[in-house]
């Protein structure tokens, strides 16, 4: 089992954003959702989360302006991320996603492969 870590999804698309808390919730998880990245950045203000898995092409705040906004407020100690994408390949996106070296889980995606991905996210975190 997961061992109960606090996962953070964040995707604008609601039926996404349920599918990926549902699959990760039936492994153990525990979930909470935002629709953007301002509303992730409030949550966790207020909460340490292990893992977010973030979108990156969102309104009000993008997946790549949440990381940076992570990375100047909590530094070395920001939660570990997964971007859940269907840009991973966009030039928009390619210099930001190189030089964050967070990994990307491109959309679509199997439940498998979203398990695995967040597995192997949460071990780095335990390992460190």
């Amino acid at each position: 089992m997961a061992g109960h870590a606090l996962v953070l999804v964040v995707e604008d698309e609601p039926d996404v954003r349920e599918l990926i808390a549902d699959v990760l919730a039936e492994h153990g998880y525990d979930i909470e959702v935002a629709p953007d990245g301002a509303a992730a950045l409030q949550l966790c203000d207020g909460k340490k989360y292990d893992l977010i898995l973030s979108d990156l092409r969102m309104p009000k705040m993008d997946g790549a302006a949440l990381y940076w906004a992570l990375q100047l407020r909590h530094g070395s100690a920001m939660p570990r991320m997964i971007y859940v994408t269907g840009q991973a390949h966009s030039m928009d996106y390619a210099g930001f996603l190189a030089a964050s070296r967070v990994p990307v889980l491109s959309k679509p995606f199997s439940p498998e492969d979203l398990r695995q991905a967040v597995r192997q996210a949460l071990a780095k975190n335990n390992a460190s």
